[in-house]
Order: C-alpha cells, then structure tokens, then sequence
C-alpha cells in the first residue's frame, strides 16, 4: 500500500458532536486504507451557517495532527463572513479556502473574493476551487467552474497564490491540461472523478474518465501538480485507490510518478511533515 495524503473530503460541522464522529470516522478509514494525512473541508448543505460552524470545525480540527481544516466560503455572508474567514486565516492549522465557483455565481477572479485571496496568497495557505461539473442543481452556473482559462487568468493575475483547483475540472480533463502546464501553481486533485456522476456505479463512465485522464496527463510532461482526493464521504476511497492503482499499471507508470499523486504533491502545497 502506498503512503497516500487525500486532500479532499468532508465533515459535518452542524454540531460538536457530529463533526467529532465524522472526523473519527475519516480518521478510522485513513487506518484502514494507509492515508498519511487529510485537508477536510465541511459538508456545507445548504443552510451552512458559517459563522458558527467554522469556528466550530477548527476547533474540532486543530486537535488532529494529521489533519488540516479547509474553510468554506459563503457568498451569501457578505462582509461579515470576510472579516471571518480572514481571521480564522491567522489560525496554523487551517489550510486555506475552498471557494464553490460553479455552485455560487462568481468565478475565480471576482473582486468579491479578492480580499480573501489578499489574505491566502501573504499567509501562503491554499485557495481551493470547485471545477468541473457540478453536482447538477438546477441553480448551478457552470460557465463559472469550467472555464479553465479563468483559471490561467487567475494564476497569471497572482503568480504566487497557491490553486488548487478540485476534481480536475472532469469531465473537461483535456481543456485543463494546458493551464496546468503553463501555471505551475496551479494543482489540481482526482477527487469526485469514479462515482460522482456514476449513479448506477457502471463501468462505462469510468472507462470514459480513465481515457479522459490518461490523455490529459499524457499531455503534461510530468505529474507534478495531481494531487489524490477522495471526495469523502460522497465518494468510496477504496474504489478510487484501486482505480488508480490500475491505471497506473495500465499506463506504466514510474514509481516517482506515482508517488508525486499519491502523497508528493500534496506534502509540498499543503506543508505536511513525513518523519
């Protein structure tokens, strides 16, 4: 089993007590499959109230040594859920923002959340971006998720912000390519790609992703901003470790290059210790 840092799943932050049971049960399943370390962000339904469940979700969070806590941002807090976020910024153990471009109307370079990049970029912590379909509300924008050149603008507009854009932006894998070989701070994580959208769990759409992903990474000249997540609790982390697994054996990968997935990547944009 290889040395594996997930750096995408949720927790629910709607009381101690769940978000307590949640994070051992993240924490029980990391024992389980050979995860290292985690970033967890909160469920965030709608009806997240982040003012309380942020402080909440740190607390919980700073407790655990082998996570790190990804805030969430609400477009709909206005000033109040700014001023917020940037002091929970200040905390070490959070690892930046998880910003729902596609799920809220704004894209990755809207001025309403300058601020806080501002604030992301000085303390060299992470932004994190929802990329890609979204989970089909009617209520979604995708033109704010799947439009990697917003991306490409982002990163040439803050050349030192750290990007990590979620779910590779599937199924458009192949159109994100080129931004991430231009902009090399710019990742992007694998989570949500396996049974996201696989309702039925049906081979046909994870022989369509695994194509999609071999023809993008074969596009790349290294995998030196793919990043393994999982998507927990939405997606089963066993599934997408053997996925990976095989594709890796499929497509020969080398062990550095499979390393950089697994845990590499992630250790060096999130700052996590391996003894």
């Amino acid at each position: 089993m290889p040395l594996i840092i997930d750096t995408h799943c949720h927790t629910d932050t709607s009381s101690l007590l769940h978000c307590d049971a949640m994070l051992d049960a993240i924490e029980s399943e990391m024992e389980c499959h050979g995860i290292f370390a985690a970033v967890v962000m909160p469920l965030a339904p709608e009806g997240f109230d982040q003012l309380k469940e942020l402080e909440l979700f740190v607390q919980c969070i700073s407790r655990r040594s082998r996570l790190k806590s990804m805030l969430c941002h609400d477009a709909t807090t206005g000033n109040d859920g700014t001023r917020h976020i940037l002091e929970l910024l200040e905390i070490d153990s959070v690892a930046g923002v998880k910003f729902f471009t596609g799920y809220d109307s704004f894209g990755p370079c809207d001025d309403s959340i300058a601020q806080i990049l501002d604030s992301i970029e000085k303390r060299g912590k992470v932004a994190k971006f929802h990329t890609g379909a979204t989970a089909r509300t009617e209520r979604s924008s995708l033109r704010f998720c799947c439009d990697p050149y917003a991306f490409d603008d982002l990163a040439r507009l803050r050349p030192n912000l750290k990007i990590d854009c979620a779910h590779f932006m599937a199924p458009n894998h192949i159109s994100m390519a080129p931004v991430l070989d231009k902009n090399h701070n710019i990742y992007t994580d694998l989570s949500g790609l396996i049974d996201s959208y696989d309702r039925n769990h049906e081979n046909s759409y994870a022989g369509f992703v695994r194509y999609r992903l071999a023809d993008a990474l074969a596009y790349l000249p290294d995998t030196n901003q793919i990043m393994f997540g999982s998507d927990f609790p939405f997606c089963d982390r066993l599934s997408m470790i053997a996925f990976l697994d095989s594709f890796f054996e499929e497509y020969g990968y080398c062990e550095e290059q499979r390393n950089r997935i697994w845990y590499k990547n992630a250790q060096e944009l999130y700052g996590f210790i391996i003894s």
